[in-house]
């Protein structure tokens, strides 16, 4: 692989980006190369048109090579003030076994149009791609976006900041991950998220582990993860959430409509509205909106939950689920069943830190289960747990064994149901309830 290198900087962004390009040209040529950027501050201009096609001050290579710089901060790729809608500082439309590490890339939104589609790096149909390692911040559209397939790539050590309306953009993919990274201060539309107005047909295959998210505090209808699946022939598969701190958000982790085959564990969630919850809930979806999913080991801190949608840990909508070991401090609402079916729930911890609180919600959700799950209270708690449907979904035998509520509540547990027999009650401990079971 040849090593070409960028002559120091210009202050003027034409100068610069011929001599990119020229090296672009070198390396396409050759069919693989490295290019490095020493320490210093790069203006570029926009070269093609004004449409979503050839929109990039820098456009990659097409195949086995990498764009290298002398570290994030020592080496920053800037978009030239003035840069019309569209413009992106990296792109590319279909690079493969690419690498790009050791840089920032700064959208100068401060001086560039205002679009949400001016991203710092577009990447169209990649494969075996690495970003690591570098800086994103200051756009007006996403930080990163995976566009129109993405296959096996990976994104580890990246820095985003300011970004008016993704981190990381996720439309279609295949087998990638996100590792490491850091995500801070207020983002438009979220962290991490799929397109919700023009989804992929492909969201399969994707690890988000040991992240750092870190909100702003504001509360708005911010995010740091929800991913969704196209429809119900096309879901989002195999997606693996493990390992990341998320605080101050609206709501933590979505698990957007049609997803399955979901792992959510050892994640720390401080500060949160709401923290793992469904985000698309009607009865026409039936139990087929998620399907085995499992939520266990996670950690929920100072949950703010302020309204009756916000929960600790909600699904809604879905078949073959557990939910197991998690620990929940919240303000009134813990963990949620609404419309589900064989699900599990076991050896989880809830505290409830207000009144008018509710444990634990089993709601038209036939074939559920809880082991040994437990209620702390703080007094004046309503429900340690609520059990109920109506007359146009009865349930069917639920069991609820080694429930514990610890401290005063109205109901120890309380079946809200039109044939109470179907729920199955033993060694529930709620010695400090009004009514223990009722």
């Amino acid at each position: 692989m040849s090593d070409y290198v960028m002559p120091m900087p210009s202050t003027d962004p034409a100068i610069n980006t011929a001599a990119f390009v020229a090296l672009r040209t070198r390396v396409a040529a050759d069919g693989s190369g490295w290019i490095s950027f020493p320490s210093g501050d790069y203006t570029f201009q926009l070269i093609g048109g004004s449409g979503p096609n050839q929109t990039y001050a820098l456009e990659l290579p097409p195949q086995r090579f990498a764009v290298v710089g002398a570290g994030h901060g020592a080496t920053r790729l800037r978009l030239a003030a003035g840069s019309p809608t569209w413009a992106r500082v990296i792109g590319t439309n279909g690079s493969v076994d690419g690498r790009i590490a050791h840089l920032t890339v700064d959208g100068n939104k401060a001086a560039v149009s205002v679009s949400e589609q001016s991203h710092g790096i577009f990447l169209s149909s990649t494969e075996r791609l690495t970003i690591e390692n570098l800086a994103v911040y200051a756009t007006h559209g996403d930080g990163i976006y995976w566009h129109n397939y993405a296959r096996r790539n990976v994104i580890r050590g990246v820095h985003l900041d300011d970004i008016g309306r993704v981190g990381i953009h996720a439309q279609t993919f295949e087998s990638c991950a996100i590792r490491e990274s850091f995500f801070t201060g207020a983002m438009g539309q979220g962290c991490i998220k799929t397109e919700q107005d023009n989804p992929g047909t492909i969201a399969n295959g994707l690890t988000i582990a040991n992240n750092h998210f870190d909100g702003d505090g504001s509360y708005a209808d911010n995010f740091a993860i929800l991913i969704s699946g196209f429809d119900s022939a096309n879901r989002a598969l195999k997606i693996i959430v493990e390992g990341n701190q998320i605080k101050r958000f609206r709501l933590a982790i979505g698990l957007g409509i049609w997803s399955t085959g979901w792992n959510i564990s050892g994640n720390i969630i401080d500060s949160c509205h709401s923290g793992i919850v469904e985000t698309n809930y009607a009865v026409t979806y039936g139990y087929d909106s998620h399907e085995d999913i499992s939520i266990a080991g996670n950690d929920l801190l100072y949950m703010i939950d302020a309204g009756y949608e916000e929960w600790a840990i909600s699904l809604s909508n879905a078949r073959v689920a557990s939910i197991l070991g998690n620990t929940a401090s919240v303000r009134t609402r813990g963990l949620r069943l609404r419309h589900c079916t064989d699900i599990d729930t076991a050896r989880n911890n809830i505290m409830i830190r207000e009144a008018d609180g509710m444990g634990v919600m089993f709601y038209r959700s036939p074939d559920v289960s809880s082991l040994g799950d437990s209620v702390r209270t703080a007094g004046g708690v309503a429900y340690g747990a609520y059990i109920a449907d109506d007359a146009t979904y009865i349930g069917t035998p639920a069991q609820i064994l080694d429930f514990t509520v610890r401290g005063h509540c109205q109901y120890g547990i309380r079946r809200d149901l039109i044939n109470p027999t179907l729920v199955t009650v033993r060694d529930l401990i709620a010695a400090d309830a009004v009514y223990p079971l009722y």
